[in-house]
């Protein structure tokens, strides 16, 4: 990698954690115009950038293209269309992979498209691109987001089916995939309050997983508070457990955390630094204004 490519990609992965996801493509467009060519990282990171923001279209075009482009001869000095000398034998394409159709199916399922997500998701199996966890986890968030509650256990079932037999890297659905499966029985129309039961027992009880603050959530949301109580006492989580006791009064959580596709990075609120106790000079100087 030349130094001109670091440059660039430095610039467009900064606009893309930046959330400037128009500055990001601007790069890019003039990466691809640079003599070196764009490569699979900067395009990945701007095809994120659309993702995170819901611009499906955008984030899908950038996809396109991506696995249009081609990159600069490394052995000849002509154009990138051009290698009378080599024969083409120089020329390199730009893959996209896994995380490349993973940002437009969160994208369509940020923007409401769980079609979408389905969409791309099979055309990723189609390219012999094999799916992650995140894969799997961002189409039962596109269901789970619709309140479509049995479009999204479907495919956590799937995951777990299809992960189990992988070759390499096999993997089960994690406590993002039941929490987003619960959630989605959550803001279902009715809520579906035994379906969120059996998912809850079988994350627990049958694949060992910890619930979070968001899954008690979920869980009240669907359920109900008494439902949420009843269960956790008999599968054995005390007010010992990390996320019975962040559970309030009201029965919210009393961490801020991110939605429902990313439950890693909970983060505890703000609390006000105590008070230092007044000393004995600061008393009697009250005591003299007194």
């Amino acid at each position: 990698m030349t130094s001109e490519e670091i440059s660039f990609s430095v610039v467009i992965r900064e606009c893309a954690q930046r959330g400037n996801a128009d500055g990001a493509a601007k790069w890019l467009r003039a990466m691809i115009s640079s003599p070196q060519g764009p490569n699979v990282f900067a395009f990945n990171a701007v095809i994120a950038a659309f993702a995170k923001r819901g611009k499906a279209p955008e984030a899908a075009a950038w996809l396109r293209r991506m696995g249009e482009e081609v990159t600069p001869c490394r052995v000849c000095t002509g154009s990138d269309t051009d290698c009378s000398n080599c024969g083409g034998k120089g020329q390199q394409g730009l893959e996209q992979n896994v995380m490349s159709y993973t940002a437009v199916i969160d994208a369509c399922a940020l923007a409401g498209d769980a079609e979408g997500s389905v969409k791309w998701f099979d055309e990723m199996l189609s390219k012999g691109i094999m799916p992650n966890e995140r894969s799997y986890n961002a189409v039962i968030n596109a269901w789970a987001r619709r309140g479509e509650a049995a479009e999204a256990v479907r495919w956590l079932e799937r995951m777990r089916e299809e992960g189990a037999f992988r070759d390499s890297h096999r993997f089960q659905p994690d406590e993002i995939s039941y929490n987003t499966a619960i959630h989605g029985c959550a803001v279902a129309s009715p809520p579906r309050a035994s379906l969120a039961e059996r998912l809850f027992r079988e994350m627990v009880k049958m694949r060992g997983l910890k619930p979070t603050a968001s899954t008690m959530t979920a869980l009240d949301r669907a359920a109900g508070r008494g439902l949420r109580e009843k269960l956790c006492k008999e599968l054995g989580l005390t007010d010992r457990s990390e996320a019975w006791k962040h559970i309030n009064d009201s029965g919210l959580p009393n961490w801020r955390h991110r939605p429902v596709s990313d439950h890693r990075r909970i983060q505890p609120l703000a609390r006000p630094a105590p008070s230092e106790p007044a000393t004995e000079s600061s008393q009697s100087a009250g005591d003299a204004h007194r």
